[in-house]
């Protein structure tokens, strides 16, 4: 099997060594989505509860995208937990937010050197770099405040 860090410059953090536990995972918007995936990584690998982001997103069960748009954007910043932060400053876990047209779309985890955790619609998750294709519907970042320093 493949060293999934191998082209990463110094070393990660050891919470990452169980990341390969969250590629491959098929996307269904009821129970394996882009947020519900960063959840999961959060609560198993970190133990940081997401309660109040459950009740935001409906215990990350939607039926489709239309019900992840219908979340205002200021929301996810207001969330007593997270802090906004400036996408220059990212950090291995940092939540990265995806807009399209000014309204929610995608939430990625960033892991370091330049790569995220993703899982997009109808796709698997993958480590892949992120880049100018995807930065263009970047909204912002936030930070768990346990990871704030």
């Amino acid at each position: 099997m493949k060293n999934i860090f191998q082209d990463f410059q110094v070393p990660v953090s050891p919470y990452l060594d169980n990341l390969k536990n969250y590629l491959n995972v098929a996307h269904n918007y009821q129970n394996s989505n882009c947020l519900g995936l960063i959840a999961r990584f959060y609560e198993t690998e970190l133990k940081i509860p997401f309660d109040e982001e459950r009740i935001l997103f409906n215990n990350f069960c939607i039926t489709s995208i239309k019900d992840l748009r219908r979340i205002p954007i200021d929301r996810v910043y207001t969330l007593k937990n997270w802090i906004k932060i400036d996408l220059t400053n990212l950090q291995e876990f940092d939540i990265i937010v995806y807009t399209r047209q000014q309204r929610l779309a995608h939430f990625s985890m960033y892991v370091g050197q330049y790569k995220i955790l993703d899982l997009a619609e109808n796709q698997r998750s993958v480590l892949k770099h992120l880049n100018d294709t995807n930065r263009n519907n970047i909204e912002g970042a936030i930070r768990h405040r346990q990871l704030a320093s």
